[in-house]
C-alpha cells in the first residue's frame, strides 16, 4: 500500500474539502440574505482567500498532487489541470474581494456580483469533486482493482 493511502491522509483531505465547501455555502447564504455589511463581506472573503491559499499550497507541495504523482505519474495531465484551476480560483477570489462593495448595495451590480460568487462557489465544488475522484482513481489503481 502506498504512502498516500496510509494513515488519515484521505480522511483529512475529505474533511478539509467539506469544511471549505461548507464555508463557501455559508458565505453565499449570508450574501444572498444581505445580512453582511461591506466590511464583513471583505473580511469573510479575506478569510476564505487565506484558507484556500493554505489548502492549495498543501495540495501542491507534498500533499495530494505530490503523492498521487509519486505513485501514478500518468495522472500528470489531471494534476496539471487541477493545479491550473488553483491559480484561477486564487485570481477569482481576489477579484471578488476587490469588488465586494457591489455585494452590499441595492443596484443591479449586486445581482451580477452575487452571480459571480455563485459561479465561483459552484466551480470550486466541481473542482473539489475532481480532486476526490483523482484520489479515488489513484487508490483504485494502487489496490489493483482496475486490473
Amino acid at each position: 500500500m502506498t504512502t498516500f493511502l496510509r494513515g488519515d491522509f484521505a480522511h483529512d483531505l475529505a474533511s478539509d474539502h467539506r469544511r471549505l465547501l461548507s464555508r463557501c455555502r455559508q458565505l453565499e447564504q449570508a450574501l444572498n440574505s444581505a445580512s453582511l455589511v461591506d466590511s464583513q463581506v471583505h473580511e469573510e472573503l479575506r478569510r476564505l482567500e487565506h484558507e484556500l491559499d493554505e489548502h492549495f499550497a498543501e495540495e501542491e507541495r507534498g500533499g495530494l498532487f505530490t503523492r498521487v504523482l509519486a505513485e501514478c505519474p500518468h495522472f500528470s495531465q489531471k494534476v496539471d489541470r487541477l493545479a491550473r484551476q488553483h491559480r484561477e480560483f486564487r485570481f477569482a477570489i481576489r477579484a471578488l474581494k476587490s469588488t465586494c462593495r457591489m455585494a452590499c448595495g441595492d443596484s443591479g451590480a449586486r445581482d451580477g456580483w452575487l452571480a459571480a460568487f455563485a459561479d465561483f462557489s459552484r466551480s470550486f465544488a466541481e473542482h473539489e469533486r475532481a480532486e476526490h475522484e483523482l484520489l479515488l482513481d489513484a487508490t483504485e489503481q494502487d489496490l489493483g482493482s482496475g486490473d
